[in-house]
């Protein structure tokens, strides 16, 4: 993990002095607010919702594009099923949308899920975005 934030408050100032470290961005709410408070998501605290926004609407902006490497050099293909799942992967979302769902889920809660919607030939049709609450992962 990594140390995002270090803060000491000083306790000439009347402050309890308490050593407060952030090792992931779940647990944002309990370290800048009192124990007392119950922490239900990391998205409650305006300024870690504002970043993860910021920093999803970013990447979803991102042009991607599908390349396909060949002895002459790089080809961009236009017309692939891989690039047209790109421009749209769902009928319900837009792919800037799809993304940026994505990233806030994996920033915001550790994972971002997808399923793989299928024709009965097994070609890929859509993929279907699943918030963070909607799957259980389990061990086998």
């Amino acid at each position: 993990m990594f140390n995002f934030m270090t803060r000491k408050n000083d306790q000439s100032q009347g402050n309890l002095t308490q050593d407060m470290e952030i090792t992931s961005v779940s647990n944002l709410w309990t370290t800048l607010f009192s124990a007392t408070d119950t922490v239900t998501d990391v998205t409650a605290v305006s300024t870690a919702y504002s970043c993860i926004k910021l920093l999803s609407e970013s990447v979803a902006q991102t042009p991607l594009v599908h390349i396909l490497e060949t002895d002459d050099g790089e080809e961009t293909l236009k017309t692939s099923a891989i690039t047209r799942l790109i421009r749209e992967p769902t009928n319900d979302l837009s792919y800037f949308k799809w993304m940026r769902n994505m990233v806030q889920d994996m920033i915001g809660y550790g994972n971002g899920y997808s399923v793989i919607q299928r024709n009965p030939d097994g070609s890929v049709f859509g993929l279907l975005f699943l918030k963070h609450n909607q799957v259980q992962i389990y061990r086998t």
